[in-house]
């Protein structure tokens, strides 16, 4: 992960100045348009650049995302605003063509207090967990595949639920999850270690993950975190 974020932070710099250049001349080009007699072209040439801004600002906050998602691959614990991680996670998964079919739904609770904990591991069981509901609802062809995430509290945790509408876990099966290299998904899709490396990060944080589900139905997935822990206490 350390070397992903360098690569990445690599990457962002050489990509940002082009586009910040590109940015410019596109405006300076808008300004010049005023200077068209026609007013047809003039219109055209206004909508056309706007589009083209409007491109270039949309590819802006793709690489402020993935800024922000590679930034500090240190284990620092720090107050984390969690429903601002789901947000910048959710933008980031939908480039993923996988959720282009899916309904991804997020209701946040806006009073969620900040909770201590270590940005990047936390992102990472967010990640692994949605890519298990996308992988779940894409096993279902008979109707429209869902994903629900929510948040709320309570006097001791926060709760992060993701619930999707896929293909459900056995229930004999339920018990053996979290253990390292165990998965119930086909040969080559799957390693057996995601479910196990979020349990072990949210045990690090004091947290837990606690999973639900009824086969060819839902599953349910209930990430809590301590609002009281703090580790400089």
């Amino acid at each position: 992960m350390a070397e992903i974020g360098l690569l990445t932070s690599g990457i962002l710099h050489e990509v940002g100045n082009p586009i910040a250049a590109i940015r410019g001349l596109v405006c300076d080009i808008k300004d010049l348009s005023k200077l068209i007699k026609d007013m047809g072209l003039r219109q055209l040439m206004t909508k056309q650049l706007d589009q083209v801004i409007g491109e270039v600002d949309r590819i802006t906050g793709i690489t402020m995302d993935i800024s922000e998602f590679s930034y500090s691959r240190h284990a620092r614990t720090e107050l984390l605003d969690i429903n601002a991680m789901i947000n910048t996670t959710c933008r980031l998964i939908q480039y993923d063509g996988r959720w282009s079919h899916i309904d991804l739904r997020v209701v946040l609770d806006p009073d969620l207090p900040p909770v201590y904990g270590t940005k990047d591991q936390i992102t990472q069981v967010f990640i692994n967990l949605l890519s298990n509901a996308a992988y779940a609802v894409e096993q279902v062809v008979t109707r429209k595949s869902s994903v629900h995430i929510s948040t709320c509290f309570d006097e001791d945790y926060i709760y992060i639920n993701i619930k999707d509408n896929g293909c459900g876990i056995e229930m004999s099966i339920l018990p053996k999850i979290f253990e390292n290299f165990f998965t119930s998904k086909g040969p080559g899709e799957g390693t057996g270690l995601g479910l196990a490396m979020c349990k072990s990060l949210l045990d690090s944080h004091h947290g837990s993950i606690d999973i639900t589900s009824q086969v060819g139905v839902m599953t349910n997935v209930c990430v809590s975190l301590p609002i009281k822990y703090s580790p400089r206490e």
